[in-house]
């Protein structure tokens, strides 16, 4: 038989392993629970990445489709490729860039620049809401808007099959042109209209 101290001894000894054990189960859990945030936390990041690098109108997306191992959501945002556009874009961005800067030149960007914006900047960008690279923001945000056009001249449009004066507004439709497709075609009729830019 124990004695009482003996007894007291081993209630007390149960008692501290069974705070440890506690403990421990609750410390456990709350990794868990901050290990699934985290996923969750990054999971939505990379959607928002790439949601930004593609745009969210389909045949308005100037800088192409996101790298596909960051489309299925299983590359970490902090991998993001520098330099994610592809060469099939380059000439594009270009040409769309240097209509942009000759439109608002106090707010002129590079090709670089943008590169570098929505390539190793592009996790930076996001988590603070482009307080660096507002610019680069910008243009890519007015390349994918509907193109404010206005006829340059008075003219025949096969499009509509109507007769237009000049400066009359371009009523596009369903087909309306973004900023970035217009900048980048070879359209003979249409012009901006007057009064963007700066």
């Amino acid at each position: 038989m124990l004695s009482d101290r003996e007894y007291s001894r081993r209630v007390r000894l149960v008692g501290v392993l069974v705070v440890i054990v506690l403990v421990l189960v609750v410390g456990a859990a709350v990794v868990v629970v901050r290990v699934r945030d985290v996923r969750q936390a990054r999971a939505a990041l990379l959607s928002v990445m790439v949601q930004e690098f593609e745009g969210d109108r389909p045949g308005a997306v100037p800088l192409g489709e996101a790298p596909r191992s960051f489309v299925s959501g299983v590359s970490d945002p902090d991998v993001w490729p520098v330099d994610p556009i592809s060469s099939e874009r380059v000439a594009g961005l270009r040409k769309a860039i240097s209509v942009y800067d000759s439109l608002y030149p106090k707010k002129a960007v590079s090709f670089e620049s943008v590169k570098r914006a929505y390539g190793r900047d592009l996790k930076r960008n996001v988590e603070q809401g482009w307080k660096l690279d507002k610019k680069e923001h910008t243009f890519v945000y007015w390349s994918r808007q509907y193109a404010n056009l206005v006829y340059k001249e008075d003219c025949f449009d096969p499009n509509d099959g109507k007769w237009h004066k000049a400066g009359e507004k371009v009523g596009l439709g369903s087909g309306q042109l973004s900023n970035y497709t217009y900048a980048t075609g070879t359209y003979t009729l249409y012009a901006f209209a007057p009064g963007q830019g700066e």
